[in-house]
C-alpha cells in the first residue's frame, strides 16, 4: 500500500515548522510508522510518499473494517521544549473494499476531538480493491453540428464530392475493363460462328444437321483435338476417321 501526505492548509500561529507522523497499526505485532520532512509556513506542502507492507488475508480485511490509520501533525520543538501535537486525524480504510484509491481532505482535531480549523489532505492506494476490480463509469457528451452547418451552408460538400469521385474512379475503371473483356470474348465467338459452315452437303448421307448447335460442334472439335494429342504423345499413327471427323466439323 502507498500512503502520501499531500499538504496541510489554513494553519494559524507564528514561526510554524510542522511535520506529519503516520501510524499504521498493521500487522498488530509490528506497527509501521513514518514521518514527513519538516516544512515551514501556514500551508505546508509535504508530498511525502511511503510504501507500507500489507497481505491480502483475513487479518487485513478485518483491519480495514475496524482499525484506524492515524495522521498526527506536530509543531517542531526547540532546544528547551519537545515537539507539540497540533492536531490529528483517524482514518478507517473501509473504502478499500470497493476502491483502490482514497484521497480526501480531513479536518484536524485536537486532543478534545474538536476541529482546529485546519485540514490535512492524504492519499492512500492499493493495487486492486479487496472485493475485486474497480469499475468506473465514464459518460461523455458529444456535440453534433452537421445539421446546423448544412442549414448555414458551411459544410464542405465539394471536398466530400471529390473524395467520393476519387473512391469511385478505380471501381469505374474495373467495370470498363470487364466490359471490354466481355466485348472481346463475344467478338471472338461471333467470328468462330461465322467461319463454321452450317449448310449441308447435298447427296452425302453423313450430313450434319444444319440445326445442330454451336456447342456440340465445339465439343466434337475438342474431343478430336484431345484424341490427336493423345496419339501424338504415344507416337502412334492418328486414325483417319478422327481426322475426317474434325475436317467435317470445320
Amino acid at each position: 500500500m502507498e500512503v502520501t501526505v499531500i499538504k496541510v492548509s489554513e494553519l494559524t500561529g507564528k514561526k510554524l515548522e510542522t511535520f506529519v507522523q503516520v501510524n499504521f497499526p498493521y500487522p498488530s505485532k509490528d506497527v509501521q510508522t513514518f514521518q514527513t520532512p519538516t516544512i515551514k509556513g501556514s500551508n505546508p506542502e509535504f508530498n511525502s510518499k511511503q510504501s507500507l507492507r500489507i497481505t491480502r488475508k483475513k487479518t487485513f480485511f478485518t483491519f480495514c473494517k475496524r482499525k484506524k490509520i492515524t495522521f498526527m501533525l506536530f509543531q517542531k520543538g526547540s532546544w528547551f521544549s519537545g515537539d507539540q501535537l497540533v492536531g490529528k486525524i483517524e482514518l478507517v480504510p473501509s473504502d478499500f473494499f470497493t476502491k483502490c484509491e482514497i484521497q480526501q481532505s480531513f479536518d484536524l482535531l485536537n486532543e478534545k476531538r474538536k476541529s482546529i480549523g485546519s485540514k490535512l489532505e492524504v492519499n492512500l492506494k492499493i493495487r486492486t480493491p479487496l472485493n475485486g476490480p474497480q469499475i468506473k463509469k465514464i459518460t461523455k457528451s458529444k456535440l453534433i453540428i452537421d445539421e446546423y452547418l448544412q442549414a448555414l451552408g458551411l459544410t464542405n460538400k465539394p471536398q466530400q464530392k471529390q473524395k467520393q469521385q476519387q473512391q469511385q474512379q478505380p471501381q469505374k475503371k474495373q467495370q470498363q475493363q470487364q466490359q471490354q473483356q466481355n466485348k472481346t470474348k463475344t467478338e471472338t465467338i461471333q467470328t468462330k460462328v461465322e467461319k463454321i459452315d452450317l449448310k449441308p452437303n447435298e447427296g452425302n448421307p453423313d450430313n450434319i444437321d444444319p440445326i445442330i448447335s454451336f456447342d456440340i460442334l465445339a465439343q466434337t472439335i475438342k474431343d478430336c483435338d484431345e484424341t490427336i494429342k493423345k496419339f501424338r504423345i504415344e507416337n502412334k499413327e492418328i486414325p483417319q476417321n478422327v481426322l475426317k471427323k474434325k475436317k467435317s466439323t470445320l
